[in-house]
């Protein structure tokens, strides 16, 4: 057999995303719109490959026993993460990982996961399960697409800072129970391209507090700051024995949040000294024009940075809120 004369050039993937109509299924929601996502950086993608699970060395076998080995079909867990800039928009992929809200992705102190079993009906303002393509990465010439059903978002990331163009990326990791299927569906797909929205510049943004993120006696001249948040997921066995798809999945312990900001240290620091030793909630908020991230929690670190002309200060905190109350521990709004 001859070499293949054809490649995928990185350069033209593309990542569609929207919210599934039923968990697994791989059909969009009635309420829902494909977006195509402004990729930074070329996704990781997984293959259908699964785990092999090698049993015990057999007594007068000095080599591996091909017997004692199985490839297990029944517990996979795919996993796709991008990179993208945070344009407009954005928050309706942190609607994924939070759950039920309102116009921002946000993570209330009394957070509970929704449903995720096979062939639930979702409700589309929890985001429960979604659909991602790949456009372009599949090396089939008649199926040139990927396509992965029954998606969690498991984790986002969010950076800012005056470098870099000054502009908000994200880092969204999801996963999957649900092999990988080539296909040739995005060029037939009604898309709205969020590729070409406008960020948010550092520079523009009007509100930068840490402390009391209402009062404007908290203000500071921020350099940067980012937001992760993190959860387990794990699935729960499987259905069939064709297509060995998951039963449902689970949310496994809790969520990991936290973030920092770096800002100028001046006299306003004062007052966010109350944060520090007190077990008072605090938190850093950075607004402008159709723009708010904000996180909440306690003070876990600060730091004195003199590697620049003038002193600065990073603070760090551990995401928190009182669970028995709706209040916002992460909000998102691009």
């Amino acid at each position: 057999m001859a070499l293949g004369t054809n490649f995928k050039a990185v350069q033209n993937i593309k990542a569609v995303i929207g919210t599934e109509a039923v968990i697994g299924d791989g059909n969009l929601h009635g309420s829902g719109t494909w977006y195509q996502l402004p990729l930074i950086a070329p996704p990781t993608i997984t293959e259908g490959e699964v785990a092999l699970d090698v049993g015990s060395q057999q007594v007068g076998n000095y080599v591996p026993n091909k017997h004692q080995m199985k490839q297990r079909l029944d517990n996979p867990l795919w996993e796709i993460q991008l990179q993208v800039l945070g344009t407009s928009g954005m928050h309706d992929y942190c609607q994924g990982l939070f759950g039920l809200f309102g116009g921002s992705g946000t993570l209330a102190s009394n957070y509970s996961p929704p449903s995720w079993t096979n062939g639930a009906t979702n409700t589309f303002a929890q985001y429960p399960t979604q659909v991602l393509y790949l456009s372009g990465a599949n090396y089939d010439a008649t199926n040139v697409d990927q396509k992965f059903a029954g998606c969690v978002c498991k984790s986002i990331e969010l950076s800012h800072s005056v470098d870099g163009g000054g502009s908000p990326t994200l880092t969204l990791t999801f996963v999957t129970g649900y092999r990988g299927t080539g296909v040739n569906d995005v060029a037939g797909l009604t898309i709205s391209d969020k590729s070409n929205d406008d960020t948010a510049h550092f520079t523009a943004l009007t509100t930068q507090r840490v402390g009391d993120t209402s009062s404007a006696n908290y203000d500071i001249l921020g350099y940067s700051y980012n937001v992760s948040v993190s959860r387990d997921i794990h699935r729960v066995g499987y259905k069939d024995t064709t297509n060995y798809e998951p039963y449902s999945y689970e949310m496994v312990g809790g969520f990991d949040v936290s973030g920092s900001v770096t800002f100028k240290k001046d006299s306003n620091l004062a007052n966010i000294n109350n944060y520090f030793t007190n077990d008072t909630l605090g938190g850093f908020k950075f607004a402008g024009t159709g723009y708010n991230v904000e996180l909440n929690g306690l003070v876990s670190s600060v730091a004195n940075d003199t590697g620049s002309a003038e002193l600065r200060n990073t603070i760090t905190l551990q995401g928190a809120g009182d669970p028995d109350t709706s209040d916002t521990i992460v909000s998102i709004d691009l």
